[in-house]
């Protein structure tokens, strides 16, 4: 039905989440945590979903398609001819994209 909705999956292992996210039938996940501290990388790398996205709340890439395939990007945060530094594809939203 098009429903966005927020699953808490922190308490549960990075198996546990993917098969979960899995077996939800999320069709695009997005990582907001990069490489900060309490990422969940390893999860994504399981490819739980089959659009998994990053580029939201860290700046750069994340350095494996198995994590992210695409980057949601702004043209001063990531412009077109850095794009071949990233492992991601670069989607640039509308009015741009600043990272806190």
């Amino acid at each position: 039905d098009g429903a966005v909705r927020r699953v808490g999956v922190g308490a549960l292992t990075s198996d546990a989440a993917a098969a979960r996210i899995n077996r939800d039938g999320v069709h695009v996940l997005i990582s907001w945590d990069g490489w900060q501290a309490r990422n969940r990388n390893l999860m994504l790398s399981l490819r739980p979903a089959p659009v998994q996205v990053g580029g939201l709340g860290h700046r750069g890439t994340l350095g494996d398609t198995r994590v992210a395939q695409y980057y949601l990007a702004g043209r001063v945060s990531a412009p077109p001819e850095l794009a071949m530094h990233f492992s991601e594809r670069l989607v640039y939203l509308p009015l741009g994209h600043a990272p806190p």
